[in-house]
């Protein structure tokens, strides 16, 4: 009886953890991707100072994200992400509007592909 009460407990707060993270990863994904938005609104209105200034609110901000992400997902990913944002502040550097919203386009991919690969799913499991 009390193996049974203790993997019910063990199973219970591995479950009650993954909810917590996938809630965790879906809230900091919508939080950057809305940026991201703003960032597409500003180049596309020809704000590229402001645009600028986001662009480095950004990438402090996913750096702070990056270090809680690194924990619960997978590294290459998240790779992924740093070689996105880096391109991005590269174009906002030189203003090529085309290159700029093509790169943002494959970072907000990135960034939903995360918590949908975390989600705690039969298909993720086997």
């Amino acid at each position: 009886m009390k193996t049974i009460i203790f993997f019910l407990i063990l199973l219970t707060l591995i479950i009650g953890l993954s909810i917590f993270f996938q809630n965790m990863l879906t809230d900091e994904s919508r939080e950057l991707i809305t940026s991201l938005q703003g960032i597409t609104e500003l180049i596309r209105a020809g704000k590229w100072g402001e645009a600028n200034a986001d662009i480095t609110v950004i990438n402090s901000r996913w750096q702070r994200i990056r270090r809680k992400w690194h924990a619960v997902t997978d590294h290459t990913q998240i790779g992924h992400i740093d070689e996105s944002l880096a391109r991005l502040k590269a174009f906002l550097l030189v203003q090529e509007e085309k290159d700029c919203l093509a790169e943002i386009a494959a970072l907000e991919q990135n960034i939903r592909y995360i918590p949908d690969k975390e989600k705690l799913t039969l298909s993720n499991i086997f």
